[in-house]
């Protein structure tokens, strides 16, 4: 395996330098709540007979009691992060659309390796699909939604959703998913010198969440979704990456394989861009892009499920 070092964007690699990676991720898990969305905590046993912890966030104002409902995992590596984290970017979404946007608070890797962070993330979207009319929510318009760790998460419980014969969710929105623990691939090696989450932290993370068995053929495909063979039958999905993320070719392939499958699959490479950046760095132009995209998916998204702009 050969390959050539690739340079990040001159203006994220500029900013990125400069930032303390560790106080980035508890900023972005400091919630900014506008005055228009209203915020609620609940909980509820999980599969095992732990407690589960969600927020609801909703607008303050809404007659409409079958709203869309955006099923949000945090990312984190599976070792890091609450359900706060990345929360803020979707309040523009829940205040413009009039979506509720609930996430889990599931239990983290190594004191809870696989598959405790996957199951409960099942036992939340089932609870959620459960309680629609309480949460004033369609159950047949759940769209899941998850960063990092929280990406990779999302696609496992969606494959048990349907493996278990369950209510299926209406779409998957992705970002920068953390999808195969073998961490061999051109991208993991071209960015094992990048600050933040590179190919040592991913390696860590995944041995974390799966300990000896990461790298080997017993590993799961609701533990590692690169390592599923059939991804037919899942949702419609958005999935991106930046060019100079660890996990840029495991997720190119993923996109090539929800085709190879039937799955409609929006697909976008960011040049430049490193993991986690795009949050921290909205304003740099290549994120500035990528998060108009994101926002332009979800419209269409909405309009082709029935969710109308409120303004």
């Amino acid at each position: 395996m050969s390959w050539k070092s690739l340079a990040l964007d001159p203006r994220v690699e500029a900013k990125w330098d400069s930032i303390n990676s560790e106080e980035a991720l508890a900023e972005l898990s400091r919630i900014e709540l506008p005055n228009s969305i209203e915020q609620e905590d609940k909980s509820f046993p999980g599969s095992n007979g732990n407690e589960l912890v969600v927020s609801i966030f909703r607008r303050k104002i809404s007659t409409n009691r079958k709203r869309l409902c955006i099923y949000h995992i945090h990312g984190g590596g599976m070792i890091a992060g609450d359900r706060f984290l990345g929360v803020n970017w979707y309040f523009d979404v829940i205040d413009r659309y009039d979506v509720v946007l609930l996430t889990i608070e599931y239990r983290l890797a190594p004191a809870h390796p696989f598959p405790a962070p996957v199951e409960d993330c099942y036992a939340g979207v089932l609870w959620t699909a459960e309680h629609a009319e309480e949460l004033g929510i369609d159950a047949n318009k759940i769209l899941t939604a998850g960063s990092s760790a929280g990406g990779g998460l999302c696609v496992g419980m969606n494959l048990l959703l349907r493996d278990r014969k369950s209510p299926k969710a209406i779409g998957q929105f992705l970002v920068t998913a953390m999808l195969d623990d073998r961490v061999d691939t051109i991208s993991a090696h071209q960015t094992a010198h990048i600050k933040g989450w590179n190919q040592d932290a991913d390696i860590y993370g995944w041995t974390c969440y799966l300990g000896e068995s990461r790298g080997t053929d017993s590993v799961s495909p609701y533990a590692a979704p690169s390592r599923a063979t059939d991804l037919a039958e899942l949702p419609p999905t958005f999935l991106d990456v930046g060019a100079v993320d660890v996990f840029r070719d495991e997720d190119v392939r993923f996109a090539l394989d929800f085709c190879r499958d039937g799955v409609p699959c929006e697909f976008h490479l960011w040049p430049g861009c490193t993991h986690g950046t795009d949050a921290i760095l909205p304003d740099v132009p290549v994120y500035a892009a990528a998060n108009r995209v994101k926002k332009d998916w979800l419209e269409r998204f909405f309009t082709e499920n029935d969710v109308k702009l409120v303004y």
